[in-house]
């Protein structure tokens, strides 16, 4: 068994890990998207994608409805303003373009790749690009969307198919790191302490002491890998 007074570390880091689990999974829920939010997302995609085939097959006035429905359902990706302004300035409606495409500048950084792409629409509606260099490729002729186009702006903003880390990942990984980060100091400091004390334990107590040591190590290993795993898991999920 492992000896009472060993267990402080070990104590110590299972309650900073579970103290941080819970807290981080608290301001988790508070920021985490709700099932509504998720599904309005999903459907956001779902008519962005049909948006695009619609662009790419010239039904523009279509593909601006479904553009102005995509973005009503995922108000957060404002680059589908853009798919609206392009679909309707390509429908031949200059004067709702326009209102899209200003609406996405006003909630665009100051500097943006999209804002070329805005004042394009803007030149194409027989307004000037207000002072943005536009390069070679956007200024090129009109049916370059193939190469710099809506579908390749738009479509990564609500990508169909994307999945985000469930709730409890961040919360999750972080305690088992704290525990394992506390298991392994520990582990470190019973093994000086054993160090010193060599010459001065009988064999048993010795061999206790050290297949103590053993065991709690395996627990810092087995935790710091599963954090680490659960790391490397949140950011290529995250990143698709």
């Amino acid at each position: 068994m492992i000896e009472v007074g060993g267990y402080r570390w070990l104590a110590v880091a299972v309650a900073i890990g579970a103290a941080m689990t819970t807290s981080t999974g608290r301001v988790h829920e508070a920021t985490a998207q709700t099932p509504a939010a998720g599904r309005s997302a999903a459907l956001g995609a779902a008519l962005s994608h049909r948006a695009t085939v619609a662009y790419r097959e010239g039904r523009y006035a279509e593909a601006a409805k479904l553009y102005r429905a995509a973005y009503a359902a995922a108000p957060a990706h404002i680059d589908l303003l853009y798919g609206v302004g392009r679909a309707e300035q390509r429908a031949g409606n200059c004067d709702e373009a326009l209102a899209a495409i200003t609406r996405l500048e006003a909630a665009l950084p100051v500097v943006h790749k999209l804002r070329a792409r805005c004042a394009r629409v803007r030149m194409a509606c027989g307004g000037s690009a207000g002072g943005i260099a536009l390069p070679s490729a956007v200024t090129g002729h009109d049916d370059d969307d193939h190469v710099l186009g809506i579908h390749s702006v738009v479509d990564r903003a609500v990508a169909p198919g994307g999945s985000a880390p469930p709730g409890w990942a961040l919360p999750t990984t972080i305690g088992l790191a704290a525990t394992g980060a506390g298991a392994w100091i520990w582990a470190a400091i019973r093994t000086v302490e054993l160090d010193a004390q060599v010459g001065r334990l009988d064999g048993a107590t010795a061999a206790r002491k050290q297949r103590d040591i053993n065991v709690i190590s395996g627990v810092a290993v087995g935790t710091l890998s599963l954090a680490a795993s659960g790391v490397i898991w949140m950011l290529l999920s995250g990143g698709g």
